[in-house]
């Protein structure tokens, strides 16, 4: 990770794999807590889509770990940027 570009399409890659093995995962059947139940747990199915949900939730939190320091400068001014942008938007909808 050379630059807050590259740091952002590597997040938003891992991202993307772990909403769909989120959805997977949410599938299966549940029980009355809403937990997937034990029938589901002991397939191979759901064994290998939590160990793949557990690989790419362990790569985003290194990848936050290293990014979140060396890109701290830049994630300030973007969220400032979406903070400003959204209270402009606000303050037109005031004004109307």
């Amino acid at each position: 990770m050379e630059n807050y570009q590259e740091y952002k399409k590597i997040k938003s890659e891992i991202d993307a794999v772990l909403d769909k093995l989120h959805d997977r995962l949410h599938s299966f059947p549940k029980n009355e807590m809403g937990y997937a139940n034990d029938e589901a747990r002991k397939t191979p199915e759901y064994i290998e889509t939590k160990k793949q949900w557990n690989k790419y939730w362990s790569l985003l939190r290194s990848i936050n770990q290293i990014g979140v320091k060396k890109f701290k400068k830049e994630i300030q001014k973007e969220y400032q940027d979406k903070i400003n942008a959204a209270n402009k938007k606000h303050k037109e909808t005031l004004i109307k």
